[in-house]
């Protein structure tokens, strides 16, 4: 189902693409991957990944820079030093059965251009009913008009445990779990790739994600 290229090695190349990297995020491309445990708290600066099956190894996908347009639609990428970091918005720990708001705080587009001023608000992920990927918009403190009466629902997430059903406690880093969305109860997943959606439910696509921490 999915495709990766292949690429030679080249100790001198990938040097080069880690400072690159470093120059315009601020923050290694490897930072995916520091010490990832301990529970997943309001406030955390995580990223959200999916581990994934091809030719019978792990591979893992990851939520990255947006695609601009009249909105900005999050895209998903195989390559780490792309994802992009979201504030978890929640009080305290998150349990099983908890909402959350994803709040995006890497506001770059494929285009490592920066968001409109107009647009620097709509930080929040959500599943709107006038699309069909998800894409930002603001947070559920924002005041909508009848119009949009529903739009603070779709920007929070639920988490449900996707593995051990039996385990109780906060929700930990490295741990599958299902995110679905507030307004529709369908769970956050790929749409025509590399794009996301929420328009099936677990039973239709039991499709997972992980939070992933990020390291200074």
């Amino acid at each position: 189902m999915f495709q990766q290229k292949k690429f030679i090695p080249v100790l001198s190349s990938v040097t080069l693409m880690m400072f690159y990297v470093f120059l315009k995020t601020g923050r290694s491309p490897l930072a995916a991957e520091c010490e990832n445990t301990g529970s997943v708290k309001g406030g955390d600066v995580i990223f959200l990944r999916s581990k994934q099956k091809e030719d019978g190894e792990d591979m893992y996908i990851y939520i990255g820079r947006s695609d601009s347009g009249n909105n900005e639609y999050p895209t998903t990428t195989l390559d780490s030093s792309m994802a992009v970091r979201f504030k978890v918005i929640i009080f305290g720990n998150i349990f099983e059965n908890d909402y959350i708001g994803l709040q995006t705080i890497d506001k770059e587009t494929i285009e490592q251009e920066n968001w409109k001023e107009s647009r620097l608000t709509r930080d929040r992920l959500g599943k709107f009913k006038d699309r069909d990927r998800l894409y930002y918009w603001r947070g559920s403190g924002y005041r909508y008009g009848a119009t949009y009466k529903d739009y603070a629902d779709s920007t929070k997430w639920l988490i449900e445990r996707a593995s051990d059903l039996s385990k109780v406690g906060p929700i930990q880093y490295n741990e599958e779990v299902y995110i679905i969305n507030g307004r529709n109860g369908n769970i956050l997943a790929l749409f025509d790739p590399p794009f996301l959606t929420a328009k099936e439910d677990k039973e239709e696509n039991p499709f997972t994600w992980e939070f992933v921490k990020s390291c200074p």
